[in-house]
């Protein structure tokens, strides 16, 4: 009527609860296969990913640069200083 579970460290194929298995979610795809020269198959892929990423940086640092430049200038904030003249009386010379 009432059986005793299965003990744990039994090393039998016939556990029915564990599979031998492994299922296929575990297994790796060809994607992300390791290459002889310890890359996998993603690295060209990220590298244009880094490239881009870089190169519309720099671009957008330009513009925005640019950008900066002609709003300081637009403002006058590049202009020189007026320096106040200061007189100084005849007697003092």
């Amino acid at each position: 009527m009432n059986q005793s579970p299965e003990p744990l460290n039994t090393n039998t194929h016939a556990n029915h609860r564990f599979p031998t298995d492994p299922p296929d979610m575990f297994q790796v795809s060809d994607e992300f296969a390791v290459l002889p020269e310890g890359k996998t198959a993603a690295t060209p892929i990220l590298k244009k990913i880094f490239i881009w990423c870089l190169v519309g940086g720099v671009i957008l640092g330009a513009v925005l640069s640019v950008g900066v430049v002609k709003l300081l200038k637009y403002w006058g904030l590049t202009d020189v200083p007026q320096q106040p003249q200061i007189e100084i009386p005849a007697s003092e010379r």
